[in-house]
C-alpha cells in the first residue's frame, strides 16, 4: 500500500505535530542544558556538616529531610570520612549513603524546646544531673543552627550562582508546552491512517517521557501496548518505528 498523499489529512493536526516536535528538541535542549549545569557545578556544592546528618538510607525513602544535590535530588556520599556520625564498623559497611539533614528551621524549634524545658529532679543530684543535661544540649543545638544556617546559605549562593532556578523553570516550561502540544494534536480530527499514526507517535513519546512502557500493568501498560501496535501496523506509511519513538520527519515524511 502506497503512502497517502499528505493533502488528504487534516492540515490542522500535522501543523500541531509538527510544533510538538520543535518543542520535543526544546525540552531536550532544556534537559541537557540542566544536566550540563549539574556538571559543571558540582565540585562547588556544599556537603552538609557532619553534626547536622541523621538517618542514612533516605534515597530509598525520601520524606524531604534527606541531603540533595544541587538539582534537589538525593545525594549519595562517601561514609568512610564521617567519623563523627558512624562508627568504623558501620564506615566499613556502609558504602555510599543519603542522610537525613537537620534545617535551621528544625533546629530553631529544638533550640525553643530546651530553652523552655524546667529541669526536675526527685532529689537535688538527679536535679543537677538535668540541669547540666539542658545546658548541654542548648550547647550542642546552637552549634547545630549556627552550621545549618551557614549550610544553607552556602547552598543559596551556590543555587544562585549557577542559575538553577532559571534552569529548572526552562525545563518546566518546555514540559508544560509539551503537555499542552500533545492535547491540541490528540484533538485534532485525523482523516487517514497517516493522521492516527501522527497522533501515535506524540503519544508515544509522551509516555516514555513518563517512563511508561509496554511492560508496565493496567491502563497505561495496555495503551502503550495499543500505541506501539497502531505504529508498527502502520509503519509502511511514513518510515520506522523504535523504542525511542517514530521516526517521523518535521514535514511528516519519513526519517
Amino acid at each position: 500500500m502506497s503512502p497517502l498523499p499528505q493533502k488528504e489529512e487534516n492540515p490542522a493536526l500535522i501543523e500541531a505535530w509538527k510544533q510538538y516536535r520543535a518543542a520535543e528538541q526544546d525540552y531536550i535542549d532544556a534537559k541537557d542544558a540542566l544536566a550540563w549545569l549539574a556538571d559543571e557545578w558540582k565540585h562547588l556544592w556544599p556537603l552538609a556538616p557532619e553534626e547536622l546528618l541523621g538517618a542514612w538510607g533516605m534515597h530509598k525513602r525520601d520524606w524531604g529531610s534527606s541531603e540533595k544535590d544541587i538539582l534537589g535530588n538525593p545525594l549519595l556520599r562517601d561514609t568512610s570520612v564521617l567519623t563523627m556520625r558512624l562508627s568504623a564498623q558501620q564506615r566499613a559497611e556502609a558504602g555510599q549513603q543519603c542522610f537525613a539533614v537537620s534545617s535551621a528551621a528544625e533546629l530553631q524549634k529544638s533550640l525553643e524546646f530546651w530553652r523552655e524545658w524546667r529541669p526536675r529532679g526527685r532529689t537535688e543530684k538527679a536535679l543537677a544531673r538535668n540541669r547540666v543535661a539542658k545546658a548541654k544540649a542548648l550547647r550542642r543545638v546552637r552549634r547545630q543552627l549556627r552550621l545549618a544556617l551557614r549550610y544553607e546559605a552556602d547552598i543559596a549562593e551556590v543555587r544562585k550562582a549557577a542559575g538553577v532556578e532559571a534552569a529548572k523553570a526552562r525545563l518546566k516550561t518546555s514540559e508544560e508546552n509539551l503537555d499542552r502540544l500533545a492535547d491540541r494534536v490528540s484533538r485534532e480530527l485525523p482523516l487517514t491512517l497517516y493522521g492516527v499514526r501522527l497522533q501515535a507517535d506524540v503519544l508515544a513519546y509522551t509516555f516514555e517521557r513518563y517512563r511508561i512502557t509496554t511492560r508496565r500493568g493496567g491502563i497505561f501498560g495496555e495503551t502503550m501496548r495499543l500505541v506501539c501496535n497502531v505504529l508498527d501496523a502502520t509503519e509502511h506509511l511514513d518510515g520506522s518505528w523504535s523504542t525511542s519513538g517514530a521516526q517521523l520527519t518535521s514535514d511528516g515524511g519519513a526519517a
